[in-house]
């Protein structure tokens, strides 16, 4: 028997990250039907404009969180090659170096860095 996922206005029911679009409200308004011919608007109009704005809002959200998904990916990525550039100029140039081993018993590799010792 599967779990039914519940949504709420307020977010996923589990962990953030699991599942981070907020669904639009399932309401779709006329706001042409039930138009009373009077000055001020009506409940019902009243409610299709907010239900408009919420729904705006919400597409707002899920934008802005897809943005910043790209955004970490990205940072992510930078990071990730400045690392590695930052490591390969450091042994290039001698201030740390490679060291390997190898575990007959265990047939494992060992790495190891080592920074290279200052005054000689």
């Amino acid at each position: 028997m599967s779990k039914k996922k519940v949504f709420s206005l307020n977010g996923p029911t589990e962990h953030i990250a699991r599942d981070r679009l907020i669904r639009e409200l399932p309401f779709n308004f006329n706001p042409i039907n039930n138009i009373a011919f009077i000055d001020a608007p009506t409940d019902y109009i009243l409610l299709a404009k907010l239900t408009q704005k919420t729904n705006e809002i919400i597409a707002v959200i899920n934008a802005l969180n897809a943005a910043m998904d790209n955004f970490y990916e990205r940072v992510d990525a930078a990071i990730e090659q400045y690392t590695i550039d930052e490591v390969n100029s450091l042994l290039a140039s001698g201030a740390i170096t490679l060291s390997i081993a190898y575990d007959e018993e265990t047939k494992d590799l060992k790495f190891s860095l080592a920074t290279a010792k200052k005054g000689g």
